[in-house]
Protein backbone atom coordinates (compact mmCIF):
# COMPACT_ATOMS: atom_id res chain seq x y z
CA UNK A 1 0.00 0.00 0.00
CA UNK A 2 1.15 3.48 -0.87
CA UNK A 3 1.69 5.86 2.09
CA UNK A 4 1.27 9.59 1.87
CA UNK A 5 4.16 11.85 2.82
CA UNK A 6 2.46 12.79 6.10
CA UNK A 7 1.94 9.14 7.05
CA UNK A 8 5.56 8.36 6.24
CA UNK A 9 6.76 11.26 8.38
CA UNK A 10 4.63 10.00 11.27
CA UNK A 11 6.03 6.49 10.95
CA UNK A 12 9.63 7.59 10.45
CA UNK A 13 9.90 11.14 11.88
CA UNK A 14 13.61 11.52 11.12
CA UNK A 15 14.28 10.00 7.68
CA UNK A 16 17.79 10.99 6.53
CA UNK A 17 17.75 14.44 8.16
CA UNK A 18 20.88 15.78 6.53
CA UNK A 19 20.75 13.89 3.26
CA UNK A 20 20.69 16.00 0.17
CA UNK A 21 17.59 15.67 -2.03
CA UNK A 22 19.61 13.98 -4.79
CA UNK A 23 20.90 11.35 -2.37
CA UNK A 24 17.48 10.46 -1.01
CA UNK A 25 16.62 6.82 -1.66
CA UNK A 26 13.10 6.88 -0.30
CA UNK A 27 11.57 9.32 -2.75
CA UNK A 28 7.79 9.04 -2.88
CA UNK A 29 6.44 7.36 -5.97
CA UNK A 30 4.55 9.62 -8.29
CA UNK A 31 0.92 8.75 -9.01
CA UNK A 32 1.59 8.47 -12.75
CA UNK A 33 4.53 6.09 -12.39
CA UNK A 34 3.67 2.43 -12.75
CA UNK A 35 7.08 1.12 -11.73
CA UNK A 36 6.98 0.76 -7.99
CA UNK A 37 10.13 -0.33 -6.24
CA UNK A 38 12.55 1.16 -8.78
CA UNK A 39 14.59 4.17 -7.88
CA UNK A 40 14.73 5.61 -11.38
CA UNK A 41 14.29 9.37 -11.47
CA UNK A 42 11.07 10.77 -12.88
CA UNK A 43 11.20 11.51 -16.56
CA UNK A 44 11.57 15.08 -17.71
CA UNK A 45 8.35 14.72 -19.70
CA UNK A 46 6.34 14.40 -16.46
CA UNK A 47 4.34 17.68 -16.28
CA UNK A 48 3.53 17.46 -12.55
CA UNK A 49 6.15 19.02 -10.26
CA UNK A 50 7.66 16.75 -7.62
CA UNK A 51 6.48 17.32 -4.07
CA UNK A 52 9.33 17.65 -1.56
CA UNK A 53 9.94 14.52 0.43
CA UNK A 54 9.58 14.38 4.17
CA UNK A 55 13.36 14.51 4.51
CA UNK A 56 13.52 17.61 2.32
CA UNK A 57 10.74 19.32 4.27
CA UNK A 58 12.44 18.40 7.53
CA UNK A 59 15.71 19.81 6.24
CA UNK A 60 13.96 23.04 5.16
CA UNK A 61 12.27 23.32 8.55
CA UNK A 62 15.56 22.79 10.37
CA UNK A 63 17.27 25.40 8.19
CA UNK A 64 14.51 27.91 8.90
CA UNK A 65 14.69 27.10 12.62
CA UNK A 66 18.49 27.52 12.63
CA UNK A 67 18.10 30.87 10.89
CA UNK A 68 15.61 31.98 13.56
CA UNK A 69 18.03 30.91 16.30
CA UNK A 70 20.75 33.11 14.83
CA UNK A 71 18.67 36.19 15.51
CA UNK A 72 19.18 37.35 19.08
CA UNK A 73 16.09 36.84 21.20
CA UNK A 74 15.03 40.08 22.76
CA UNK A 75 11.66 40.13 24.44
CA UNK A 76 9.73 43.32 24.01
CA UNK A 77 10.13 45.68 26.94
CA UNK A 78 7.03 47.69 26.06
CA UNK A 79 4.66 45.65 28.26
CA UNK A 80 7.15 45.96 31.10
CA UNK A 81 7.41 49.68 30.47
CA UNK A 82 3.61 49.89 30.63
CA UNK A 83 3.69 48.29 34.08
CA UNK A 84 6.32 50.80 35.21
CA UNK A 85 4.21 53.68 33.91
CA UNK A 86 1.05 52.36 35.57
CA UNK A 87 2.94 52.02 38.86
CA UNK A 88 4.33 55.55 38.60
CA UNK A 89 0.94 57.04 37.75
CA UNK A 90 -1.12 54.85 40.09
CA UNK A 91 -2.27 57.73 42.31
CA UNK A 92 -3.52 59.73 39.37
CA UNK A 93 -5.28 56.69 37.95
CA UNK A 94 -6.92 56.06 41.33
CA UNK A 95 -8.10 59.70 41.38
CA UNK A 96 -9.52 59.30 37.88
CA UNK A 97 -11.33 56.06 38.75
CA UNK A 98 -12.63 57.55 42.00
CA UNK A 99 -14.05 60.46 40.02
CA UNK A 100 -15.66 58.10 37.51
CA UNK A 101 -17.32 55.97 40.19
CA UNK A 102 -17.91 58.47 43.01
CA UNK A 103 -17.58 61.92 41.45
CA UNK A 104 -20.21 64.60 41.35
CA UNK A 105 -22.71 64.73 38.52
CA UNK A 106 -20.93 67.78 37.07
CA UNK A 107 -17.54 66.01 37.03
CA UNK A 108 -19.01 62.85 35.56
CA UNK A 109 -20.84 64.88 32.92
CA UNK A 110 -17.44 66.18 31.81
CA UNK A 111 -16.13 62.57 31.97
CA UNK A 112 -13.75 63.54 34.77
CA UNK A 113 -11.71 65.48 32.25
CA UNK A 114 -9.32 67.07 34.77
CA UNK A 115 -8.33 63.79 36.40
CA UNK A 116 -8.20 61.96 33.09
CA UNK A 117 -5.97 64.62 31.54
CA UNK A 118 -3.59 64.51 34.51
CA UNK A 119 -3.35 60.71 34.38
CA UNK A 120 -2.71 60.52 30.63
CA UNK A 121 -0.17 63.36 30.82
CA UNK A 122 1.66 61.43 33.53
CA UNK A 123 1.67 58.30 31.37
CA UNK A 124 2.90 60.18 28.30
CA UNK A 125 5.64 61.96 30.25
CA UNK A 126 6.97 58.73 31.74
CA UNK A 127 6.79 57.00 28.37
CA UNK A 128 8.71 59.85 26.73
CA UNK A 129 11.41 59.92 29.41
CA UNK A 130 11.89 56.14 29.55
CA UNK A 131 12.13 55.84 25.78
CA UNK A 132 14.64 58.69 25.59
CA UNK A 133 16.72 57.01 28.29
CA UNK A 134 16.79 53.81 26.25
CA UNK A 135 14.62 51.64 28.49
CA UNK A 136 13.48 49.48 25.55
CA UNK A 137 16.92 49.17 23.93
CA UNK A 138 18.59 45.81 23.47
CA UNK A 139 21.38 44.88 25.83
CA UNK A 140 20.18 46.95 28.77
CA UNK A 141 20.45 45.03 32.04
CA UNK A 142 17.73 44.95 34.70
CA UNK A 143 19.90 46.94 37.13
CA UNK A 144 20.24 49.68 34.52
CA UNK A 145 16.48 49.67 33.99
CA UNK A 146 15.92 50.17 37.73
CA UNK A 147 18.24 53.17 37.65
CA UNK A 148 16.38 54.50 34.61
CA UNK A 149 13.05 54.22 36.44
CA UNK A 150 14.43 56.11 39.46
CA UNK A 151 15.86 58.80 37.20
CA UNK A 152 12.59 59.03 35.25
CA UNK A 153 10.73 59.57 38.54
CA UNK A 154 13.15 62.35 39.49
CA UNK A 155 13.03 64.00 36.05
CA UNK A 156 9.25 63.91 35.69
CA UNK A 157 8.65 65.16 39.24
CA UNK A 158 11.15 67.97 38.67
CA UNK A 159 9.50 68.91 35.38
CA UNK A 160 6.07 69.00 37.01
CA UNK A 161 7.25 71.29 39.81
CA UNK A 162 8.82 73.73 37.34
CA UNK A 163 6.15 73.84 34.68
CA UNK A 164 3.19 71.68 33.81
CA UNK A 165 4.14 71.10 30.18
CA UNK A 166 6.07 68.40 28.34
CA UNK A 167 8.24 71.11 26.74
CA UNK A 168 10.29 71.12 29.95
CA UNK A 169 11.10 67.44 29.40
CA UNK A 170 12.11 68.09 25.81
CA UNK A 171 14.31 71.00 26.87
CA UNK A 172 15.87 68.85 29.60
CA UNK A 173 16.81 66.12 27.14
CA UNK A 174 18.07 68.62 24.60
CA UNK A 175 20.51 69.97 27.20
CA UNK A 176 21.47 66.85 29.17
CA UNK A 177 21.88 64.40 26.31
Amino acid sequence: PQQSTVERSLVDPDPAPLAAPSQSTNAPPTPSSSTEGTSAPASSADPTPQQPTAAERLQQTRAAFAQELQRPYTPSRLPEMGKVIMTACAELQADMLDCIYNGSIAERAKLCQTQSTRFWKCAEDYKYVLKRMGYTNKGVRDEQREVMVREANRIVQHAWTMDNETDVLQKFFAVSL
